[in-house]
């Protein structure tokens, strides 16, 4: 292209141009447009997975070493919205309530996917029991008469009417029904109290003891000495009215029936002593949560024990 230029001649009292200044510009030249650079090409996807099991965590495991992100990435409580890295992913659920899933995907750069994620409860409960104090801990758990486990543990059981029971030595125990529901967390804080001394019972039982024995000794003596004259009498044998048989068989069965009365009351006061614990008794403080049982926006609560529902108030019991 041949651009033709005119001179203009020079103006009077003004030295002419050189050739290294530039000519002038006129006022209508074309201005220069701007470029504008190509919008970068995405490198995420969108993510929506939707469901009705509230609160379990989605976890996604990268399955590509060239992602230039972190190899798992926690997506938060179902149900989640998030980006992701386009590649593949392996996506799973945490919840303690819920049976393991798991799902291979693909992440498409720049394209959304959509999810319905349902997993399955899990058939069992969950009976988690911490130690309040520390008195309680290496306590013995049972469940139904079974040995279950030591405080503090956390085991799954199967639903239904249970009987729990907390023994330690020298502590009172507990001893309590348990329903459990299918998807249940029950969490008990146990706190164990220590026993009131057994000396009184102790001493009780040794004296109640020693009445028996001395009861058993007088009786005898006493039924001995109507033998005794009980034979004489058959054999036609003469005795009088001043016969010592008379007086100390009738003193030895006297004796003898009021030690088995003292052996009676000490007894039972031994029983009693051994029955029972006074002062603050062992308790536990329960908090029960359905992992399967959540509203739209709101958060599960704890139910009372033994209402078998799956939200509702807190409670706390002494047994």
């Amino acid at each position: 292209m041949v651009v033709l230029a005119l001179a203009q001649p020079a103006r009077a009292g003004q030295p002419p141009a050189s050739r290294d200044e530039a000519p002038p510009v006129a006022d209508d030249a074309i201005e220069p447009v701007p470029i504008r650079a190509p919008a970068p090409r995405p490198t995420s996807g969108a993510l929506h997975v939707e469901s009705t099991a509230h609160g379990a965590r989605l976890v996604a495991e990268s399955l590509d070493d060239d992602t230039g992100g972190p190899s798992t990435v926690e997506l938060g409580p179902l149900p989640v919205h998030a980006s992701l890295p386009a590649g593949r992913w392996r996506l799973r659920t945490e919840s303690a309530g819920y049976q393991p899933w798991s799902l291979d995907v693909t992440i498409v750069a720049g394209e959304p996917l959509t999810l319905e994620v349902e997993p399955e409860l899990i058939e069992d409960a969950w009976l988690e029991l911490r130690a309040a104090n520390e008195a309680s801990e290496g306590a013995e758990v049972s469940l139904d008469g079974e040995l279950l486990c030591g405080l503090p543990c956390r085991e799954r059981v199967e639903p239904g009417k249970h009987r729990v029971a907390v023994r330690k030595r020298r502590h009172k125990p507990l001893d309590f029904p348990l329903r459990m529901n299918q998807a249940d967390e029950v969490t008990l804080d146990v706190r164990l109290q220590p026993s009131t001394s057994r000396a009184p019972a102790v001493l009780t039982g040794a004296l109640g003891l020693t009445t028996l024995v001395a009861g058993v000794t007088f009786t005898t003596l006493g039924v001995q000495a109507q033998r005794s004259l009980a034979a004489d009498l058959d054999g036609f044998g003469q005795y009088d009215r001043d016969d010592p048989r008379f007086e100390n068989g009738r003193r030895d069965l006297n004796v003898g029936i009021a030690m088995w009365g003292a052996t009676a009351g000490l007894t039972a006061l031994t029983l009693y002593y051994l029955l029972h614990q006074p002062g603050e008794a062992s308790r536990a403080d329960k908090r029960r949560r359905n992992l399967a049982v959540q509203l739209d926006g709101v958060a599960p609560l704890v139910s009372p024990l033994g209402s078998g529902l799956g939200v509702g108030l807190g409670a706390r019991l002494r047994f």
